[in-house]
């Protein structure tokens, strides 16, 4: 007699009793099953502006506005510096006024005064008198072998010294910066420099037996009444060497203030370029410093000009990675949506078997 094989349920069903054994559905059960989760599943994006419409992406286009907005300022800033206009002879540059009238000791200077003709008093102060050197002329008078910049101009000295002018705001006198001319080699300016030290330093009846050759200027007891053009402080010189012999190439407010001992006294912001008044007992020899009137054609900055551009690029920029990071988050959510889908179609491949 052959025995009867006991049923896998009934064996799994007496193997472990209390377990609920796992219950076999149909094909067509299975797939309304399938159908119920893929109903519930996320419907993907359905386009990058879509997602970009969303609150979260909406704060993050206002925080992005921000940022262009910042960028774009600064590039209009940097626009507005870029092109310096011509003068129009409103400001009558060349009719010389008072040096006190247009600047004031220890306050910036007023543009208005930049490039403007001025007419000024003082005396030179000791130890003041400095060389600066590299300093181009234009349609300078000298030695045909003298050194040249690129532009054909010749390569030589200025003279500059330290005059004390009585202004209101300082009745002790101010200290203005004045260069008096041109040498087209560096023993001239020396002979120049130690020639206005002695100015300085000679008393005023040495100074009037100086100046009997007829310098009325030389003869007032070391007062200079001097007529010019104010110009701002150049910038800070990177100086290479620390040698003793070495000659700065700027006139630097910050760097003449160092050097010279002005005994606390204020300063004028900027110098004169000395053109009339300098005596010959001083500055014979020196030629007068090209300094013409200021330009009527305006000016363009070409690195403002690359600046400006620059921020623009970067506010354009900002915008973009707003864009590319929506569009990240949308393809995304269509790679995740495939995903989905493709996993629902293997389960309802493998219910049907």
């Amino acid at each position: 007699m052959s025995e009867s094989v006991p049923d896998s349920n009934t064996q799994s069903e007496s193997a472990a009793p209390g377990i609920q054994t796992p219950r076999r559905i149909g094909a067509a059960e299975a797939n309304l099953l399938i159908d119920e989760l893929e109903a519930e599943l996320s419907e993907p994006p359905r386009s990058t502006l879509s997602v970009l419409l969303t609150a979260k992406w909406l704060g993050a286009l206002f925080v992005v506005l921000l940022i262009v907005a910042g960028f774009l300022g600064l590039g209009w800033w940097q626009a507005m510096r870029a092109v310096t206009p011509g003068d129009d002879g409103s400001r009558q540059t060349e009719t010389a006024r008072p040096l006190t009238d247009l600047l004031t000791p220890g306050q910036t200077m007023n543009v208005q005064a930049i490039e403007q003709r001025a007419t000024v008093s003082g005396t030179v102060l000791p130890g003041t008198a400095t060389i600066v050197a590299n300093r181009t002329q234009q349609n300078a008078s000298g030695e045909t072998g003298e050194a040249r910049d690129r532009e054909g101009n010749a390569l030589g000295y200025w003279v500059v010294v330290g005059l004390s002018v009585e202004a209101p705001q300082a009745p002790a006198g101010a200290v203005l910066p004045v260069a008096l001319g041109w040498a087209p080699d560096l023993d001239q300016a020396r002979a120049t420099r130690d020639r206005a030290e002695a100015l300085a330093n000679a008393a005023p009846d040495e100074v009037g037996a100086a100046g009997a050759d007829g310098d009325a200027m030389a003869q007032s007891a070391g007062t200079l009444q001097l007529s010019g053009r104010i110009m701002p402080f150049e910038g800070v010189e990177k100086q290479q060497t620390t040698a003793a012999d070495y000659l700065t190439q700027v006139v630097s407010g910050p760097e003449l203030i160092n050097v010279w001992q002005t005994d606390d006294r204020p300063w004028f912001e900027g110098y004169l370029v000395a053109s009339d008044g300098v005596p010959t007992v001083v500055g014979g020899g020196l030629q007068t410093i090209y300094s013409p009137p200021p330009s009527t054609e305006a000016q363009i900055n070409w690195m403002n000009i690359f600046y400006a551009a620059e921020w623009v690029v970067f506010a354009a920029f900002s915008l973009f990675l707003w864009w590319r990071l929506g569009r990240d988050e949308y393809e995304h959510g269509l790679e995740y949506a495939a995903q989905e889908r493709e996993q629902l179609e293997l389960l309802r491949r493998v219910a049907v078997r």
